[in-house]
């Protein structure tokens, strides 16, 4: 999660009720919510913008460890990956990263895994959700895949509601995002980002629908 180095996070409510629903799954005590935001403003403090991980686990107390935020570089190229996730430890945030290491490791360097599933279907980044433009309207890959739905994402697709953008969620082959001409990926740590090319496949261009979706979750 993001936070400033006054302990505000960015998303609280989001982050928390995640939080909840993973360790309820996993039949894990949750933090209490006041002892958990004390435990991030402390790790926090001494950065003027920080990237904070909260992680449970079964045999001991939780734990926060903070270091400093770094924006994303420019330009993003997501590579297709084709991977047979295991739906149970994708949709929960888990240390169960198997599936995404695999696919980092068939990338070239400078580029983000974009996972497919068998059926030529688009899921998501290994650290983001993805949107395509495809004739005025924001396609992403319904919750229903074996994808972690992120809270970024939720919250685009209200922003993009309220600005008159027509969102659907649905499957997402390559021969759809073929006509796309635009795309980017979300993530909570830094919102809306632009995608530059899917390599070997097609390239996108900027016109500022990142910018103002970046704006719009964040009011």
């Amino acid at each position: 999660m993001r936070v400033t180095g006054g302990g505000e996070c960015r998303f609280w409510v989001e982050h928390l009720r995640r939080l909840e629903e993973g360790a309820a799954r996993f039949g894990l005590r949750c933090v209490a919510p006041a002892d958990l935001r004390s435990a991030i403003a402390t790790a926090a403090a001494g950065f003027e913008d920080a990237r904070v991980r909260v992680r449970i686990h079964a045999d001991r107390e939780f734990e926060v460890e903070a270091r400093v935020y770094a924006p994303p570089v420019d330009p993003w190229v997501l590579q297709p990956v084709v991977v047979s996730p295991d739906e149970d430890t994708v949709r929960f945030k888990t240390d169960r990263r198997g599936v995404y290491e695999e696919a980092s490791g068939r990338v070239k360097s400078g580029r983000e895994p974009l996972l497919e599933d068998e059926q030529g279907r688009y899921l998501e980044c290994t650290i983001a959700n993805v949107f395509f433009r495809v004739d005025d309207v924001l396609l992403t890959p319904p919750r229903t895949a074996p994808l972690l739905a992120g809270i970024a994402r939720g919250r685009v697709i209200e922003a993009a509601r309220a600005l008159g953008i027509l969102v659907r969620e649905e499957a997402v082959s390559a021969e759809r995002v073929a006509l796309a001409d635009a795309c980017f990926v979300t993530n909570a740590l830094f919102g809306v980002h632009p995608v530059s090319e899917i390599a070997g496949r097609q390239t996108f261009s900027e016109d500022g629908l990142a910018r103002r979706l970046n704006l719009g979750i964040a009011s």
